[in-house]
């Protein structure tokens, strides 16, 4: 775990979950979305790639998918909420 991790109990959760697990996307996702709830999109924004990422690579090997393509348009639907998170302001 991270020192840098808040004290989010489901995000420390989570990060140990993601020790133990580095290869399960389903951890990943779920610590993005307590990041985006958390309000720290650039945190979610990694987590949700990183999901992808690794479902990506599963979607590749399986002959099925359903529960990969669900996971990938998990992330992509975070990544797409993360965005509109990150974007500028414009203050003038």
């Amino acid at each position: 775990m991270t020192d840098s991790a808040p004290d989010l109990p489901i995000v420390l959760l989570l990060s140990e979950t993601i020790e133990r697990y580095p290869e399960e996307p389903v951890n990943y996702l779920l610590r993005g979305e307590a990041w985006l709830t958390a309000g720290d999109p650039r945190r979610a924004a990694s987590d949700f790639e990183a999901a992808r990422d690794l479902v990506r690579q599963r979607l590749a090997q399986s002959a099925w998918g359903y529960v990969e393509q669900a996971y990938l348009d998990r992330a992509q639907a975070g990544l797409t909420a993360c965005e509109g998170e990150l974007l500028p302001t414009d203050s003038s």
